[in-house]
């Protein structure tokens, strides 16, 4: 008989992520201007699935993003300055966290102005440590849209491998687009940074 995986390992609460110049934490509802500012903006909207209409559409999300955590099925962190932690930059988390097949899918966005400077990178390892060396999963998937080479870009520097297109993955504002599916796994990443030292300190507690 085959031995089932160990549960994953969910802190009590969302943990708070320091990730080199940044700090990965749980969103408040202080986030939503911040975060409305650049989820309308153009230049992000072109490239990723948001659809924010209105105002409350944003305070929507933020609830969401505060209560998922503890259904085990998301976690987002706001991207903030170890210096300044109210000044959000970006979001960075996992989606559809699958327990059963320890996979999960990795989403992060920018504000504009922050484009260039290697918080994603920065973010996205930190989660990925999260991920695979705290939390237990095996793969992390990430589905970028055709044409976002930014997002791309991220992904291929940290190993991830580019799987194919899915065609006509996602409906975004009303379109049906493709999407590349990129996958890293445990094993990969583990080998990648064998040695590495853990950032002093690697988690602190949600407060």
């Amino acid at each position: 008989m085959t031995t089932p995986p160990a549960p994953l390992r969910f802190p009590p609460q969302a943990p708070t992520l320091e990730a080199g110049r940044w700090l990965l934490r749980p969103f408040s509802t202080a986030d939503v201007p911040a975060l409305r500012a650049y989820l309308t903006d153009p230049a992000v909207t072109s490239q990723t699935n948001y659809d924010i209409r209105s105002p409350r559409d944003v305070e929507m999300l933020v609830q969401y993003y505060t209560h998922a955590y503890s259904r085990h099925t998301d976690i987002r962190w706001a991207i903030v300055s170890n210096d300044d932690p109210s000044s959000l930059v970006g979001s960075c988390g996992l989606s559809s966290i699958n327990e059963r097949h320890r996979r999960a899918e990795i989403g992060y966005d920018l504000a504009p102005d922050h484009w260039g400077k290697g918080i994603a990178t920065e973010a996205v390892t930190r989660v990925l440590k999260f991920a695979f060396e705290e939390l237990g999963l095996n793969r992390i998937e990430a589905t970028v849209m055709s044409g976002n080479e930014a997002a791309e870009r991220v992904l291929t520097r940290l190993g991830f491998q580019r799987e194919g297109v899915l065609r006509q993955y996602k409906v975004s504002r009303g379109i049906a687009r493709d999407y590349t599916l990129f996958s890293l796994l445990r094993d990969e990443w583990l080998a990648a940074h064998a040695g590495t030292p853990d950032p002093e300190p690697a988690t602190r507690g949600a407060s």
